[in-house]
C-alpha cells in the first residue's frame, strides 16, 4: 500500500519442528494441480493470528462434503451471501458521536473501488473522503512539512467542510496553517506528495491550489478521525518516530510541528475537493479513505444491510473454486503425443533439405572458385 512502511513486510520466528508429516496427513496438501512437492510448514491456526496480529481471521476457506450429502459449488457461494458480514470485505462501520455521522472505512486504509461506489450508494447524504500524508505544503519561501489533507465531497448533513460551489483548483486551509505560512484567501499554495508507481516506486508530484478560505481551529474542520489508521503514523506519539514507508527528512520537523500533532494528532491542515483529491491520490487499491452518512437519517444496521445486499462477495474476494474437481479433470486428462512426434519429425525433414541445400551451394561455390583461378 502507498504510505506503508517496508520494515514491517516480514517477521522471523524460530520454531522446533515436531515431526514430519507424510502424505496421509496432508504433507503434499496443495490447491494446485502440479506434480512439484509443495514446500509446507504447519502451525497452530490460533498461534499464527496471535503472532501476526489478525486474531479470528483467516485468508482461506476449505469445505467438503460429507459422506451423505455432495455440497456443490452454487450452495457454497449462496451460504456466504447469507451469512457474511462487512469485516469478511474488510470493512468497519464505526458511530462518531462528536461528528454527528455513521462511517465505514477500511482496514486496508483505502476501499477498494469495487467497493467505493456501493458504499456511497448504501444510504442519502452520503460523503466520500479521501487523506493523503503530503511531503509539504508551500506559499513562495514559506512550508510546512509533512501534513495531512483531507478530499471531501460537499456534504453539509453530514458534517461536510467543502461547499457545493467549491472549485477543484481551490483549497480551504485551518487557520494554523494559514499562519504558520502567512497565508490568506486568494493567496496561492503548492502541495508536495509522493505517489505509487509501478515496481513499488515513489514518485514526488507537486500541485497547486488557491486558497478559498481559512477555517477556525475548531469541529468540524478539527476532526483527527479524518486520518486513516495510516501503518507507522496512527498511533505514534512523536513525528520523529513516524515510520511511513515513504522518505521522511526529520530535519525539517520543527517545534511547532510537534505540537500541532500532540494537539491535534492527524487532523488535516487543509482540505480540497473529492475530485481534485482523486486527480492527485488515487491508486490500484482505492479512491476513498471512508465514506461517512449522517446519523439522524440512517442506523447503523440499515447501512450494514444494504451494503451485504448490493455487493458481490466475488467482488471482495471471497468465491469458491472446485479444488477437487478441477484435480480429477487434471489428473484423468491425456496429452496426444502423437502430434508432437508429427511435427517433430516435419522439422527434421526441413532441416535436412536446408543442410543438403547449403552443402550442394558450398560445393558449387567452391568449383567456381578453383576454374576461376586456373
Amino acid at each position: 500500500l502507498p504510505l506503508t512502511p517496508d520494515s514491517d513486510l516480514s517477521i522471523a520466528f524460530r520454531l522446533a519442528v515436531r515431526t514430519i508429516a507424510s502424505e496421509s496427513q496432508f504433507g503434499r496438501f496443495s490447491l494446485q494441480a502440479n506434480q512439484a512437492a509443495p514446500l509446507n510448514v504447519f502451525v497452530p491456526l490460533a498461534w499464527i493470528q496471535q503472532k501476526i496480529g489478525h486474531a479470528g481471521e483467516a485468508n482461506l476457506l476449505l469445505v467438503g462434503s460429507n459422506p451423505k450429502r455432495v455440497l456443490t459449488q452454487a450452495e457454497a457461494t449462496e451460504a456466504i451471501e447469507k451469512h457474511w458480514q462487512l469485516a469478511d470485505m474488510g470493512l468497519e462501520l464505526r458511530r462518531l458521536e462528536g461528528q454527528g455521522v455513521l462511517e465505514v472505512r477500511s482496514k486496508q486504509v483505502f476501499i477498494d473501488e469495487s467497493l467505493g461506489q456501493s458504499t456511497m450508494n448504501a444510504a442519502d447524504g452520503a460523503v466520500g473522503i479521501l487523506t493523503y500524508f503530503v511531503n509539504e505544503l508551500r506559499r513562495g519561501e514559506k512550508a510546512t512539512p509533512y501534513s495531512m489533507v483531507t478530499a471531501m465531497g460537499p456534504s453539509p448533513q453530514a458534517g461536510g467542510i467543502i461547499p457545493a460551489d467549491m472549485q477543484d483548483e481551490e483549497i480551504l486551509i485551518n487557520q494554523w496553517l494559514a499562519d504558520d505560512l502567512g497565508a490568506a484567501p486568494g493567496d496561492s499554495l503548492e502541495l508536495s506528495y509522493y505517489v505509487l508507481t509501478t515496481m513499488r516506486n515513489l514518485q514526488e508530484c507537486k500541485s497547486r491550489f488557491r486558497v478559498r478560505a481559512v477555517l477556525p481551529m475548531a469541529p468540524p474542520a478539527v476532526d483527527p478521525e479524518l486520518m486513516p489508521d495510516f501503518p507507522g503514523l496512527a498511533g505514534v506519539k512523536n513525528c520523529r518516530d513516524w515510520d511511513a514507508g515513504i522518505p521522511i527528512n526529520l530535519d525539517e520537523i520543527r517545534k511547532s510541528d510537534e505540537d500541532y500533532w500532540d494537539a491535534y494528532r492527524g487532523t488535516p491542515k487543509a482540505f480540497v475537493t473529492l475530485k481534485a483529491g482523486r486527480q492527485m491520490w488515487a491508486n490500484r487499491y482505492g479512491n476513498l479513505t471512508a465514506v461517512r452518512y449522517p446519523a439522524g437519517n440512517v442506523s447503523a444496521p440499515d447501512v450494514a444491510d444494504k451494503l451485504l445486499k448490493t455487493v458481490d462477495p466475488a467482488s471482495a474476494g471471497l468465491f469458491f473454486q472446485p479444488v477437487r474437481d478441477r484435480g480429477q479433470k487434471a489428473a484423468s486428462g491425456t496429452t496426444d503425443f502423437g502430434q508432437l512426434f508429427l511435427g517433430l519429425s516435419m522439422f527434421l525433414i526441413i532441416a535436412v533439405l536446408i543442410l543438403m541445400g547449403l552443402v550442394f551451394a558450398f560445393g558449387v561455390e567452391s568449383r567456381s572458385g578453383q576454374i576461376g583461378m586456373l
